[in-house]
């Protein structure tokens, strides 16, 4: 479904969004661009907004956390410990390959491509393609002109 999103709230007051074949659970309101392809099977931890560009592409297998707990095992303590939450931002014209994980306060820039299998643990500038475990910047990306579409 591209630029399509059906919405519906449960019973118990849950928003839920089907996109391209996923299922996702928004707490603090996702907001996806005109056009945002998302494949199956992606994971959406929503503690705090996660907003995605128009026209970005989103692989089978995608996850993003936005939210987190703290590493001191002390003070995490289960879950009765805090959570935190940092928003997720993803530009316009992305393409995100299956697999990859994007983690809290992370903005990944406008144009950019993340390699299959990456976890995105910084930010990203415009137009790169990154890859790896923590995704690294590989190369820029030159834009083409409108008119050589």
């Amino acid at each position: 479904m591209f630029g399509v999103s059906l919405t519906f709230t449960t019973p118990a007051g849950y928003l839920f969004a089907y996109i391209g074949g996923c299922l996702t659970k928004f707490w603090s309101g996702c907001r996806l661009g005109l056009g945002v392809y998302c494949n199956s099977n992606s994971t959406w931890i929503d503690t705090s907004p996660i907003v995605v560009g128009a026209r970005t592409i989103i692989g089978p297998n995608c996850s993003f956390y936005s939210g987190g707990h703290p590493t001191d095992p002390v003070l995490r303590n289960g879950l009765k410990g805090p959570e935190f939450g940092k928003p997720i931002t993803i530009g316009e014209d992305c393409w995100l390959g299956g697999n990859c994980v994007v983690l809290p306060g992370v903005t990944i820039g406008k144009g950019v491509t993340v390699g299959a299998g990456s976890v995105v643990t910084k930010d990203v500038p415009d137009d790169v393609v990154v890859v790896g475990n923590p995704a690294r910047v590989i190369k820029k990306v030159e834009r083409v002109g409108e008119e050589c579409l």
